[in-house]
């Protein structure tokens, strides 16, 4: 493991920004190649196996490029992240394992995950709590399209609202007494504003992005691997560059050289 040596992050559009600028916050010496497959997106209403073929192409990307660990900032593809971790020779780190290991830090007792239905599906956040502790309870609900509202970039607030009701709305009515939710998908943090807004009940709003961040530093630093001076920002993409471009600036990411590239991952 170089310490010159870029960190990856990988999510299926924009989400990951989320995670790209708490690394440039917390690592800010830290090269960054950054894939958003914004023209596959969303992954949450595609099938395991498509998913996984998809990944499997930007990691060998990943690869190519030397990368020193890879952040998986997609929910989604953490959720079956067992399916294609063991391939690579660098670590790879789940930002579905940071969200657990948040709710378990604060000792909660019940939570609220909202993600996108794929990863509902897999019961990977109920699995990985209550594998630490049985007692806690877990309540899951998936939106078919709120990371797809946001991905989009032009979504109304009222879109936006809409969708929670239909999705979030379920946990709020059924568990009233809630007031911690996971925001499980990295999407979702660019509407925490409005997701607080429009439900209030959530007092404690976890945002897996720093353990998730926290989890890559200790890594690299066990392993002597911290770049002293490095900070530049690469960021892929397989859809729109001029959109994505205009989000890295619009969520306050530290740009550097020619903003985006064009890559293409396929599907199946």
């Amino acid at each position: 493991m170089r310490a010159n040596a870029p960190i990856g992050i990988l999510d299926s559009g924009v989400g990951g920004y989320t995670v790209a600028r708490v690394l440039q916050k917390l690592l800010p010496h830290e090269d960054i190649i950054y894939y958003g497959d914004g023209g596959n997106a969303p992954y949450g209403n595609r099938t395991a196996d498509d998913i996984v073929h998809i990944v499997g192409q930007i990691l060998d990307f990943m690869a190519e490029q030397g990368v020193k660990a890879v952040g998986l900032a997609c929910n989604t593809s953490s959720a079956l992240i067992d399916r294609f971790a063991d391939k690579y020779d660098f670590p790879i780190f789940s930002i579905v394992q940071a969200g657990a290991d948040e709710v378990l830090r604060r000792g909660m007792r019940q939570v609220g995950v909202l993600a996108t239905m794929l990863t509902t599906q897999t019961g990977s956040y109920p699995r990985l709590i209550q594998q630490a502790d049985p007692n806690v309870d877990v309540f899951s609900q998936g939106s078919v399209n709120l990371a797809a509202l946001v991905e989009s970039g032009r979504a109304s607030e009222e879109e936006i609202v809409a969708e929670l009701q239909a999705s979030l709305g379920q946990i709020a009515a059924a568990q009233p007494q809630l007031d911690t939710l996971v925001l499980g998908c990295t999407h979702y943090p660019i509407v925490r504003d409005i997701i607080a807004r429009t439900y209030p009940q959530f007092t404690n709003i976890i945002d897996p992005a720093m353990g998730q961040v926290e989890n890559m530093r200790a890594c690299l630093a066990a392993n002597s691997a911290l770049n002293p001076g490095g900070g530049k920002l690469q960021i892929y993409t397989s859809g729109d560059c001029g959109k994505f471009e205009a989000m890295a600036e619009q969520l306050g990411l530290k740009l550097t050289g020619p903003a985006v590239y064009k890559r293409v991952a396929q599907p199946l």
